[in-house]
């Protein structure tokens, strides 16, 4: 599969999981496994790349805080799966997440406003 195609079905998938409020699993830099929720998909303003902006929930009783959000770049990422745990109403740090992106494709815009 080409780079290309491999990007357009993860931006499906990530797409698709932020407005189902569906918390994702994937492999990040070939070997870190990441469980998040996933909140901004958009260009990057520096790279003028696709990312996703996504926060670290999982293992559960992980604390609520700023240093768990996540800028993740796509091409980085494999083994994307949606998981069936939902994404939690509001996280810490949640209105500045949209400020460093050109474009975005998909939101949860409840995490946007509060």
């Amino acid at each position: 599969m080409e780079q290309g195609q491999k990007t357009n079905t993860t931006v499906e998938v990530l797409a698709k999981a932020i407005r189902r409020r569906s918390v994702v699993s994937f492999t990040y830099r070939g070997n870190e496994q990441l469980v998040v929720e996933p909140i901004v998909l958009g260009v990057y303003k520096e790279t003028k790349k696709i990312m996703l902006r996504c926060y670290k929930s999982f293992p559960p009783g992980i604390s609520d805080s700023k240093e768990n959000w996540y800028l993740c770049d796509l091409d980085e990422i494999s083994n994307l799966k949606i998981t069936p745990m939902r994404t939690k109403s509001y996280r810490k740090g949640a209105k500045t997440i949209e400020g460093d992106m050109s474009e975005i494709i998909e939101t949860s815009s409840d995490y946007v406003k509060a």
